[in-house]
């Protein structure tokens, strides 16, 4: 079977801003990357703009620079928006490396044990919180959604099943994998692996009884919704 081959970003950390921010500037950007992060000339190679999802990639000559900035910010930083107001800026590993996961759709009675037992083989579970609803909301409590720091060893599917409940594991650069198997390179319609009576999960464990081969499950959309602090 034929995979698909992704180009895997190297030395490279991405500081994703807030993507409900006015515009920023690219001059703007040069400059947060110099004041706040501190980010010496000689280490940098590369500075790359995604102007639509204001996210930056910053490309360095080498790993350790990458992993003092992380260090010494705990994966975040601050932004003065025009406004005057302060507005965080997330900070991740691009490619492989240490992520930040938000995984939804999962029932709040799961444990914490489960969740690591399930997410063992992809690599280093560093930690594991509850996503709050933010200030705009009357009840700031959990929002269904796990936030999970992790060191990957390699990608995470599209979907996973963790003891007996189909969760959607997202975080930035993960690769779209089939819904029945896993793998990466075509989608569930024709996944070489699909059996009848039922989809196929990553466990080999049908779910939810016959269905369609040319549907995918429904997902709850009122479950799905996100809302970061």
């Amino acid at each position: 079977m034929l995979r698909s081959t992704m180009a895997e970003r190297q030395h490279t950390m991405v500081c994703i801003f807030d993507p409900t921010s006015p515009r920023i500037s690219a001059y703007e950007i040069h400059k947060w990357i110099h004041d706040q992060l501190q980010v010496s000339e000689h280490s940098l190679t590369m500075t790359q703009i995604d102007g639509i999802k204001i996210h930056v990639f910053l490309k360095f000559v080498g790993d350790i620079y990458i992993q003092n900035i992380l260090q010494s910010t705990s994966l975040s930083a601050e932004y003065r928006l025009v406004t005057g107001e302060m507005s965080i800026v997330l900070l991740e590993v691009a490619g492989m490396g240490m992520r930040r996961i938000r995984l939804a759709n999962l029932l709040p009675e799961v444990t914490e044990r489960s969740i690591r037992a399930a997410l063992a083989s992809y690599g280093e579970i560093v930690s594991i919180k509850d996503e709050i609803w933010s200030k705009a909301y009357r009840y700031k409590v959990a929002n269904g959604v796990k936030v999970i720091v992790m060191k990957l060893a390699k990608h995470l599917p599209s979907q996973m099943n963790i003891v007996g409940h189909r969760t959607i594991p997202a975080y930035d650069g993960q690769p779209v994998t089939c819904y029945e198997c896993g793998d990466s390179g075509h989608i569930n319609q024709v996944c070489p692996k699909r059996r009848g009576g039922g989809i196929v999960t990553l466990d080999s464990t049908p779910i939810h009884g016959p269905m369609s081969p040319l549907k995918a499950p429904k997902t709850d959309s009122t479950m799905m919704t996100i809302e970061s602090r």
